[in-house]
């Protein structure tokens, strides 16, 4: 169910991975992969809301995966929330430093980022001034 959920959320067909997902869950309820993954195949299926309590339920169960607090981040960015991303960020870089994401978002020396530290550059991005999407990508596309 794990595979055939990633699969489905990799060939872009989230709709279809919720009740996969839905159906690890069920079986597995303190795995916090299980619950990550139902968190991801929400979150694709733009039910955002719904996948952070998925997120928030795998850090609980899991706090020490770096890719974890990633995904908590990614969604509290999309939800509009810059100081909980931030925070969540952090712990993400702490947990792994190298996390290549993250540290491009942190990133002053990112192009997407120019000059600015990371919280003032959320808030620019939070308070669309720019594109979101293109700081993950690591692009140009602020101000």
């Amino acid at each position: 169910s794990y595979n055939l959920a990633a699969l489905l959320i990799s060939e872009n067909r989230p709709q279809e991975a919720v009740p996969v997902a839905r159906n690890l869950m069920e079986r597995q309820p303190n795995n916090p992969d299980a619950s990550n993954m139902l968190g991801l195949a929400l979150r694709e299926a733009g039910q955002k809301r719904e996948a952070l309590a998925h997120f928030e339920q795998a850090v609980r169960k899991n706090p020490n995966v770096a890719e974890l607090h990633f995904n908590l981040a990614q969604t509290y960015a999309d939800l509009g929330d810059p100081a909980r991303a931030i925070h969540e960020y952090n712990e993400v870089l702490r947990l792994n430093p190298s996390h290549e994401e993250a540290r491009t978002i942190q990133s002053a020396d990112s192009p997407a980022l120019g000059a600015r530290s990371w919280p003032a550059t959320l808030e620019c991005f939070f308070s669309g001034e720019g594109d979101w999407n293109v700081v993950r990508r690591g692009g140009s596309g602020g101000p």
